[in-house]
């Protein structure tokens, strides 16, 4: 029963990957809650080599990229107060993503791929995974949640670690 929802999950998931690639559907998945559903997923403690965990940060990187355009487009000029709070609220995944939770489930991801991960598929993840850590940063309100997950201290560590001589729990060729 447990392996048939998992299933499941697993195929929902890798559907919703599909349909967030599209703006109209991207807008869709932010107001109900699907950022977070993929935060949660992640923090289930998914293993980094499952399929599931990329398709999770793939979606998540598409509805942040979509959000960010949406709010940067002059031609999204929205009159009305609704109109307003939806664009800026409701359907940005940036303010949706802005809890502790999403920064502790990526900086958990992050550290897996560089600890056990040796497939280009693991350094793949890695790299989707400072993506969008890099567009949540652009959000001022994010930086603290970047020094409370440890993120940020994990990103000094192993940024600085071959040059100083730093031991860390990784192999320097996975970050090196």
């Amino acid at each position: 029963d447990r392996l048939l929802h998992l299933e499941v999950l697993r195929c929902t998931i890798s559907l919703v990957r599909e349909l967030s690639f599209s703006k109209e559907n991207a807008k869709t998945l932010v107001k109900e809650g699907v950022p977070l559903i993929c935060v949660s997923t992640l923090a289930a403690g998914s293993d980094y080599k499952e399929p599931i965990v990329a398709n999770c940060i793939d979606i998540i990187w598409n509805l942040l990229e979509t959000s960010s355009n949406a709010l940067a487009s002059e031609a999204n000029v929205s009159r009305s107060r609704s109109k307003l709070v939806e664009k800026h609220r409701s359907t940005n995944c940036m303010r949706v993503l802005g809890i502790k939770k999403t920064f502790d489930v990526l900086r958990s991801v992050f550290e897996q791929t560089l600890v056990g991960g040796f497939r280009a598929k693991d350094k793949e993840l890695r790299n989707n995974v400072l993506v969008v850590a890099s567009m949540l940063a652009r959000h001022r309100q994010n930086h603290q949640f970047f020094i409370s997950s440890g993120f940020l201290d994990s990103l000094l560590l192993y940024s600085t670690a071959p040059e100083i001589g730093l031991p860390t729990p990784a192999e320097e060729h996975n970050y090196g």
